[in-house]
């Protein structure tokens, strides 16, 4: 039977890999909005930094599911052990 913690561990690297799903997805919309943009207006230049600021979110959650997946495989692999 896992743990509690390694349950809810789980649950929250779920959670992380659902928002970096989201994240792109408002990347995506941004993207599509910019394409009818004059790069030279105003509209461009705030989505385009709104379109950075998300991706930079992106790759830091990316970041840090990785370590959490990382640093979550010995638990896991000691729980099938025990079962």
């Amino acid at each position: 039977m896992e743990s509690a913690y390694i349950q809810n561990t789980g649950k929250y690297i779920e959670y992380l890999k659902l928002t970096v799903m989201s994240l792109n997805q408002d990347i995506q919309d941004i993207s599509n909005q910019m394409d009818s943009l004059d790069p030279a207006s105003k509209d461009f230049v705030e989505l385009d930094f709104e379109f950075n600021w998300i991706r930079g979110q992106v790759v830091g959650i990316e970041h840090a599911l990785s370590v959490a997946i990382d640093m979550m495989r010995p638990d896991m692999e000691e729980s099938n052990v025990h079962n």
